[in-house]
């Protein structure tokens, strides 16, 4: 029994001992959880690229898109997601941000780029083929002293003299034309003590337009010469009264006068130049000093002053008047289109133009503007044409030079005219898209005045 009471009085003694250390103890509490962090995914539009092809990356996280996330390569930082590799081999890149896990290493493999075959080359355009036909005045090889001269391609033609049952002592050709590879000729003939007789070849067939009647040297003249359509054009003057000089055309031999003076008193008109489109004849010339564009006969005045030297229709129909003006500082060199007159060269120089022609919607004119010499002593005339108004020089300004004749194939710019080289007489130069060639060697004085380039067919 006292066995029994010993226990219970020892087990309420640690009971009580219990409760009293457990009533200084504090509280248990649960541990925090840890914060998830999120890893990177770093992904690319190709893991096998090309030098310098570009390479985009993207990163995200879970689906959404990371756009400053920080990429490296191989330890260099890249800037942005996209990059160029300029070297072969291999690369390792991936992605990292603050408070993010780096994203798993992306293995790109950058190869060399494969070439590209080289194209096969253009094939050379061949050499346009042309002949190129000069009408001057100079040396004939056949004959004594000055004669006028046609060249075909640098060589000389046969000479042709008019046949008025006498003797001709002097020619002046002016006019040129080609037409299916026969050449025609106009111009004046003169016998002493006669009037200047105006006249025109077709081929071997020689056409009076005036006798040579009267003792006025000037007189009658066969300007310039067209062929349309098998009809014979020649734009020219006719002296019909002492001091009386009509401007006319010849159709087929036929006068067509555009200016009707009688005298008597001094009148003085001339047609220098003429062009057929579509049955509409254009002709350029002047009337008592101003410069003149016929239409069909009807006279349309282009300035108070000046000449028209030269004509063109271009395929629409426009008219260009080429010649100069006559300014307060001097000669000016101008077109004319559809009679608005537009001034070319530098308006503190002389300049003239002699010719004009149209291509597509290019204009050229030819002519020379004067320059300041290179010793800085006087001025020197330079052959050169203007395109569209802009100036392009044939002449180098060593020497005087001046372009008389133009023509224009398949945008091939063809022109003729005169040299003056030092220790040489005036000599005729003929220019192929700038580039210069003499067809006379400066041993005696020869002339250029009229061009005609004529694209050869197919052989």
């Amino acid at each position: 029994m006292k066995k029994n009471i010993f226990l219970w009085v020892g087990l309420l003694g640690l009971a009580a001992l219990f409760w009293a250390c457990s009533d200084d103890e504090e509280p248990l509490q649960e541990a925090p959880l840890e914060e998830e962090v999120l890893q990177l995914q770093l992904t690319t539009n190709s893991t096998e690229v090309e030098v310098g092809e570009q390479v985009v990356f993207e990163v995200t996280v879970g689906g959404q898109s990371i756009n400053d996330a920080e990429l490296w390569a191989d330890g260099q930082r890249l800037d942005g997601y996209a990059h160029i590799f300029a070297q072969t081999g291999t690369v390792v890149v991936h992605a990292q941000k603050e408070g993010y896990e780096n994203s798993s290493s992306l293995r790109l493999t950058v190869v060399a780029a494969e070439e590209e075959p080289e194209p096969d080359p253009e094939p050379e355009p061949e050499p346009l083929a042309v002949d190129v036909y000069v009408l001057g005045y100079g040396q004939h090889p056949a004959e004594n002293g000055s004669w006028p001269v046609v060249w075909k391609n640098g060589e000389v033609l046969p000479l042709k003299k008019e046949q008025y049952g006498a003797e001709v002592y002097a020619s002046d050709y002016r006019g040129l034309a080609v037409a299916d590879e026969q050449v025609y000729l106009s111009g004046s003939s003169y016998l002493s003590g006669s009037n200047a007789a105006a006249f025109y070849w077709a081929g071997s067939d020689f056409h009076a337009l005036t006798g040579h009647e009267g003792s006025n040297i000037v007189g009658n003249a066969g300007n310039d010469i067209v062929v349309d359509g098998g009809d014979v054009y020649v734009a020219g003057v006719l002296n019909t009264h002492s001091d009386v000089y009509n401007a006319l055309y010849w159709k087929n031999g036929d006068p067509v006068m555009l200016t009707h003076e009688e005298g008597p008193g001094y009148f003085s008109a001339h047609a220098s130049a003429l062009a057929v489109h579509n049955g509409a004849v254009h002709v350029a010339g002047d009337r008592n000093g101003a410069p003149v564009w016929w239409k069909d006969g009807e006279e349309v005045i282009l300035d108070a002053s000046g000449l028209a030297s030269s004509i063109a229709v271009s395929e629409q129909g426009i008219v260009f008047v080429g010649g100069i003006a006559f300014t307060g500082s001097g000669e000016r060199a101008c077109y004319w289109q559809d009679g608005n007159r537009t001034f070319l060269g530098n308006e503190e120089y002389k300049s003239e133009a002699f010719a004009v022609a149209v291509e597509g919607e290019d204009v050229y004119v030819a002519g020379y503007e004067e320059r300041p010499r290179a010793s800085g002593s006087g001025r020197v005339r330079v052959a050169c044409y203007w395109k569209n108004g802009v100036t392009v020089d044939l002449g180098d300004g060593s020497y005087p030079t001046q372009a008389y004749g133009l023509a224009v194939v398949e945008g091939q710019v063809f022109a003729v005219g005169t040299a003056s080289k030092p220790g040489e007489k005036l000599s005729v130069a003929l220019w192929r898209n700038g580039e210069e060639f003499a067809l006379t060697d400066g041993s005696e004085r020869e002339v250029a005045n009229d061009l005609v380039v004529v694209k050869r067919g197919p052989s």
